[in-house]
């Protein structure tokens, strides 16, 4: 950026415009055009509208309203649709390229935050910001300090809150347990003693659901998920999504199950952390010893789901403590709900396709 559009003091140029309105004509072939083109470049705000693996993605401009199907064959693998990128894109003889990125892209929520301040820089609300302005030397430095600023460790708490249908703080918990395998026959049985334990159809029991029936907290009368318990070799995998269900969790595994297990560890990861993974990387996923089968994807699809028509209507901070579909009814509230289900697809687009929560049913359902 500083060789192709930094101004020299004396002559208000770049070097590249030097270099180029010097006379100097070393350059032969296409690359005179393609440096004319590398000067009438500009970073942006780019979100991704869609990507082809191995081809390209579709972008467009936050700020200027363009849209371009970008060439690139590696960063397509890297980013989901809904990303937004602070990038560099060459217009070159019909084919855009990137030429220049910041490395991490953000999600919907932190990136409306640099939106809304750089339209509050250009003096604009619904307007496109002018590619003149755009432009400026000073403009673009200042979007590149506003961009970095949403990495600095305090931006976390700019994120939205969320909740369970209880009112407590969405944490995603694994509590890990051992056991010895000539016992598993009798681990099952005391699981699916619990009140509310499930296990999906097939010859092996490899997962348990426990089905809260109480309607805690809730305005629908739909059982919530407690916990999902996965069997990985010789230990047990308890998850849950708040600290107070994987106490509760607890509480009846090891009244169940006695000795036959033994606590070993707990690990948590805040909502906070699984929106923004460029502030907080994710931890690895726990059952990397052995591939789910269709019947556990299905269940988790399932679990994912119900999760989602519950949260529907969940009092969200982020929405002033107002439920979705109480949002959803007050039209000065679409903008924020629009975000967050925003916010909410972009972490499923990262998800394979088969884990994937139906985010437009939900917008159906909202009549978004």
């Amino acid at each position: 950026w500083a060789l192709f559009h930094f101004p020299e003091e004396a002559t208000g140029l770049s070097m590249a415009e030097l270099y180029r309105d010097s006379g100097m004509r070393r350059l032969e072939g296409d690359l005179p055009a393609l440096l004319d083109a590398e000067i009438a470049a500009h970073y942006s705000i780019w979100e991704v509208i869609a990507t082809t693996p191995g081809v390209g993605l579709q972008m467009k401009d936050r700020l200027t309203g363009l849209e371009r199907f970008v060439s690139d064959t590696s960063t397509s693998h890297d980013v989901v649709p809904l990303d937004t990128m602070l990038a560099r894109i060459v217009d070159y003889d019909g084919v855009s390229t990137f030429s220049g990125i910041f490395p991490s892209p953000l999600p919907p929520f932190a990136a409306a935050a640099v939106v809304t301040e750089m339209k509050r820089v250009f003096r604009v609300r619904t307007r496109p910001v002018s590619l003149e302005k755009l432009r400026d030397p000073e403009h673009q430095l200042g979007l590149l300090d506003v961009w970095r600023s949403m990495f600095d460790d305090e931006d976390t708490e700019a994120l939205p809150s969320v909740v369970t249908a209880e009112g407590d703080a969405l944490t995603f918990v694994t509590d890990r347990y051992d056991f010895d395998t000539k016992n598993k026959a009798r681990i099952i049985d005391g699981l699916m003693s619990i009140p509310g334990a499930d296990a999906p159809p097939g010859e092996e029991v490899t997962s348990i659901v426990l089905v809260r029936q109480d309607g805690v907290g809730r305005t629908s009368s739909r059982p919530s998920v407690l916990a999902v318990i996965e069997f990985v070799k010789s230990r047990l995998e308890v998850s849950t999504m708040s600290i107070e269900r994987a106490n509760a969790s607890r509480t009846l595994i090891e009244s169940a199950l006695g000795p036959l297990v033994r606590y070993r560890i707990r690990e948590e990861a805040t909502a906070a952390a699984a929106m923004n993974p460029e502030i907080t990387p994710p931890r690895p996923s726990l059952a990397q010893d052995k591939a789910p089968s269709v019947d556990e994807l299905e269940m988790m699809r399932q679990f994912r789901e119900q999760y989602m028509l519950d949260w529907l209507d969940m009092p969200i901070p982020a929405l002033g403590d107002r439920t979705p579909r109480e949002a959803a009814a007050d039209k000065k509230q679409h903008k924020a709900l629009d975000l967050l289900l925003r916010e909410i697809e972009n972490r499923e687009n990262r998800l394979p396709i088969a884990e994937r929560s139906d985010i437009h049913q939900i917008r159906r359902t909202l009549g978004m």
